[in-house]
């Protein structure tokens, strides 16, 4: 899926080089980073495939991390996304298996 958010940066293959994208994008800190790419592998080894696109899987794990570390990422900042409905909707649907891990502790007390 191709989003305004990363047009002009070239076509990614892998979910980790999206949420590098994402990460630089919306200019959050190395931990918001390491704690996605945690959460993508938390996912990868406890979730079937769920056929989504790496660019979308990205963004979600972004968003959550950021929320995980206390940083919200505006909404104005993701207007470039004509899938913005479809973020959030995912990010439920990752918050809901990383809940279960005690690496994610903040994320019981988040409300998407």
């Amino acid at each position: 899926m191709r989003t305004g958010l990363f047009r002009g940066v070239g076509k990614k293959k892998t979910v980790e080089e999206y949420i590098a994208l994402a990460v630089g994008y919306h200019r959050c800190s190395e931990r918001v980073h390491n704690t996605a790419l945690k959460m993508h592998y938390y996912l990868a080894k406890n979730t079937a495939p769920l056929g989504l696109a790496p660019s979308m899987r990205g963004m979600a794990l972004v968003n959550l991390a950021a929320m995980e570390n206390g940083y919200r990422i505006p909404v104005k900042r993701w207007d470039g996304l004509a899938a913005y409905p479809r973020l959030l909707q995912r990010s439920r649907e990752f918050k809901k298996v990383l809940e279960q891990s005690d690496d994610f502790p903040n994320l019981k007390h988040i409300n998407l």
